[in-house]
């Protein structure tokens, strides 16, 4: 059985972006290895996981499952992961019930969802090899991870799944991987292709590499019956190589919640949290006096990505809910925004307050796979945070979001903007006591924010192209 586990099985981390801002990658690894013993205890054998693209645009979907921007960092980080899931050296891996398989993804040079299945990442040798590969050379090379997972887009104008330079050439003959390749979900478009290009697994099954369309090539001397036997070879060894064909892989003995998972997630939460501006607002004023109103559409939810990134915790801590366990020492109201926030109640209650939290974000409907998201903050938002500024001088903004975000119609304004990314179970409690003070935050940002979207690169060409014109994807 196979599996999403992008930040979390049953216990939830925060994203591998939040993650990446603790530039902690022992405990990153101490966290899949929990990941891993719960995903064991349910029968999991394979986790889809790390994903070690590269973020060059915040409108990417799938930012958040990305370690950042940096190849040497996103390098570190995906051999920690794999030696999480799989065991930290070659001589331990898959020796314990409570360990699972890496699939390292999405090779290579994958860094948009819109169209994704027709755009065609192009560039040299020299600039895949220094930016676009180390961190999948981490993986194999230093956490010697069981598979690899190619692309949907094009490499230079040849399928991902079908590039024998890239397969053949490079992973496998160049570095010396021994596991298996698996082509992303239905990321094939010719049997011939998968065969020579060395791809081992269709996923998630046989469109191309099937009986009717192999035998025949076979029979014509198209193709050599030991290339599928290649095949076969790379999928077999490695699960006769980790065990699973002798015995089970469930194990209801391993506990799917317990306080030392939960202590890791809050851990990473608040090492992930980033100050992206303070005043002198905060840690907030203790005392019954101070009274800070907490407010925004993520005041009572932990939000997440949608698509690979989705998560449904056990159980989680809202921002709101983690306030109010700081204690009477910091007294703290909620308004509610969903219907009309502009209540006289609600203005009375803002300019009164000694502080005021504005949660705002994206969520799994806004940011997610296979769709690219907008740079501003969805739902009227903007607006929200602005009718806070206008009544009380003290807004801080905590902001929910795999990536980046346009700030700039609120960011001179308001007195505190944290970075909470997704923040995973944990969360609200580890971003309240870095706003009352006990913990200070010691994230930093492992991707570029820009102050405006044309400040980035890619702004102008990001939608650019036929094929996203004509299905309505232009800026």
């Amino acid at each position: 059985f196979m599996a999403d586990i992008v930040h979390g099985y049953k216990t939830i981390f925060p994203v591998p972006l939040a993650i990446g801002s603790s530039f902690n990658p022992d405990l990153y690894e101490t966290a899949c290895s929990v990941s891993a013993a719960e995903g064991a205890a349910s029968g999991i054998h394979l986790t889809f996981a790390p994903m070690t693209d590269l973020v060059r645009d915040p409108r990417w979907g799938r930012v958040m499952e990305s370690t950042g921007e940096d190849p040497y960092l996103n390098g570190l980080f995906a051999a920690a992961m794999v030696k999480g899931y799989q065991g930290p050296d070659k001589a331990t891996q898959l020796t314990r019930n409570d360990q699972i398989l890496a699939c390292v993804k999405h090779f290579a040079l994958n860094n948009q969802e819109g169209d994704r299945i027709h755009l065609s990442s192009d560039a040299d040798e020299r600039t895949i090899n220094e930016i676009y590969f180390p961190a999948f050379r981490a993986a194999v090379e230093r956490a010697d991870v069981a598979s690899v997972m190619t692309a949907y887009s094009l490499l230079n104008n040849v399928h991902a799944a079908e590039n024998s330079w890239l397969i053949r050439d490079n992973l496998k003959n160049g570095w010396g991987f021994e596991g298996f390749v698996m082509s992303d979900w239905t990321s094939t478009y010719s049997p011939l292709g998968c065969v020579k290009g060395g791809l081992d697994l269709e996923m998630p099954h046989g469109f191309c590499m099937k009986y009717e369309h192999l035998k025949p090539m076979i029979d014509n001397g198209v193709i050599l019956e030991s290339e599928i036997d290649e095949k076969v070879q790379n999928i077999l060894q490695s699960l006769i190589a980790y065990g699973f064909l002798d015995r089970p892989q469930l194990d209801t003995t391993i506990k799917e919640d317990n306080p030392y998972s939960r202590d890791v997630a809050y851990r990473l939460a608040c090492e992930s949290v980033v100050m992206l501006k303070n005043n002198g607002v905060l840690p907030l004023k203790a005392g019954r006096r101070n009274k800070t109103v907490v407010m925004g559409p993520r005041a009572q939810v932990i939000p997440c990505g949608g698509g690979s990134g989705s998560v449904d915790p056990l159980y989680s801590i809202s921002l709101y809910e983690g306030m109010q366990a700081l204690g009477s020492k910091w007294p703290v109201s909620l308004i509610d925004t969903e219907g009309d926030y502009a209540s006289a109640e609600n203005i009375r209650a803002l300019e009164q307050a000694s502080a005021v939290v504005v949660s705002v974000g994206y969520d799994r409907a806004t940011e997610k796979e296979n769709s690219d998201r907008s740079f501003q903050l969805p739902g009227g938002q903007d607006e929200l945070i602005e009718f806070a500024l206008k009544h009380n001088e003290n807004v801080i903004v905590v902001v929910y979001a795999g990536g980046s975000v346009d700030m700039s119609r609120w960011k001179d304004k308001a007195a505190a903007i944290l970075m909470g990314w997704y923040p995973g179970q944990e969360g609200g409690l580890a971003i309240a006591r870095i706003l009352s003070g006990e913990i200070s935050p010691s994230g930093r940002l492992p991707m570029t924010f820009e102050n405006r979207l044309e400040d980035n690169p890619s702004s102008a060409n990001y939608f650019a192209g036929p094929a996203l014109t004509k299905r309505g994807l232009t800026n």
